[in-house]
């Protein structure tokens, strides 16, 4: 919030300071990703989630940009997280299966890796892996995503064979 309003400097010490703390887990994760230089870019975000109701839905489209936009003058970054992934199941429901579905479901598998989501991220990743695999397409990142997840999970047995399998 301070960077976003022109004041990095005091943003910068702030996680200095929480950085030396001791924060319970919840605390590290937004610490860990407060800290990266790869802030999210929820306006790009915003205008694919456009885009794809433009392309997949009929409908009052002014009154569904007004409420993102107004979505926009109040998001945290778990009210962010939570219309995302309504907007990205939503948006898989009306998905043929084939590549956009792939797509589409291994980043709601990701998304919810990073969100510590475990059983969901699984659920969608080995889902989008099986489409993947029937369409040779996009093999190798959902191999990888998902033994990612499974190395979260302290699930090494299972993970090694599929990143080895990623590599190949």
């Amino acid at each position: 919030h301070l960077s976003a309003g022109g004041k990095p400097e005091i943003a910068s010490v702030l996680l200095q300071e929480n950085q030396s703390l001791k924060l319970d887990p919840m605390g590290n994760w937004i610490v860990e990703r407060t800290s990266s230089a790869d802030f999210p870019d929820y306006l790009a975000d915003i205008e694919e989630m456009i885009e794809c109701w433009e392309t997949q839905r009929s409908g009052n489209l002014e009154a569904f940009a007004e409420k993102l936009r107004q979505m926009g003058n109040s998001l945290t970054p778990l009210s962010w997280s939570e219309a995302k992934i309504e907007f990205l199941e939503d948006h898989l429901e009306s998905l043929a299966p084939g590549k956009e579905q792939i797509e589409v479901q291994a980043v709601l598998g990701e998304f919810y890796r990073k969100l510590a989501r475990w059983d969901k991220s699984e659920f969608h990743l080995r889902a989008s892996l099986v489409q993947a695999e029937a369409h040779d397409y996009f093999v190798t990142w959902v191999l990888n995503s998902l033994a990612l997840l499974l190395k979260a999970t302290n699930r090494l047995e299972e993970s090694e064979p599929l990143m080895r399998r990623a590599l190949e």
